[in-house]
């Protein structure tokens, strides 16, 4: 595997997304590795992973979203967003696009509504992150968050710059750190 762009721990296993090799699993903790390209564009940059009960979604830069079929061994394309980010809340999957804003699905990408609230419409979103029943968004507006799976999102701004995009988030029960750019 060359440059790996994205990470996933789902049931026991471990994804890693590539930038133009596709998708890897290991079910030993990373010492043996298997591809699972099947479906994907050639040279797919997979920027996030992410898991939705047992279904398994990636977002490739510029080339949309995917989810993993395990019977019939391969990806198979989503419509209606294409997402640089995701990431999972209860049974929700959220995606930020870049540009575009944030949207939400419960559906498993069947059908998509639009995030709303103080956030941008066409803001770009560069990472997302959830846990404890909140989703994260860093987006080009500032760090934002939801209570309701990704339908509104209002400002994080406990200690923060007005202006703070996010570029990395760890979320575990009540604590959040967030990576941020220096606010205007």
């Amino acid at each position: 595997m060359k440059r790996l762009r994205s990470l996933l721990a789902d049931r026991g296993r471990l994804l890693v997304g590539t930038e133009g090799e596709g998708v890897f699993v290991s079910g030993d903790a990373g010492r043996t590795w298997t591809g699972m390209a099947a479906g994907l564009p050639a040279q797919a940059q997979i920027f996030a992973l992410t898991a939705v009960g047992e279904t398994v979604f990636s977002g490739l830069y510029a080339k949309g979203l995917y989810s993993w079929n395990e019977r019939e061994g391969r990806w198979v394309k989503v419509e209606g967003v294409s997402p640089l980010e995701l990431a999972s809340v209860g049974g929700t999957l959220v995606a930020g696009n870049n540009p575009g804003g944030l949207f939400w699905s419960e559906d498993g990408g069947k059908s998509w509504g639009k995030g709303t609230g103080e956030v941008g419409g066409e803001a770009p979103v560069w990472e997302l992150g959830a846990g404890g029943g909140r989703v994260f968004a860093g987006a080009g507006e500032g760090i934002f968050y939801s209570e309701d799976g990704g339908r509104k999102w209002v400002p994080a701004r406990a200690g923060l710059p007005r202006v703070s995009p996010g570029i990395s988030f760890f979320v575990r029960g009540e604590v959040v750190l967030a990576g941020s750019i220096v606010g205007r």
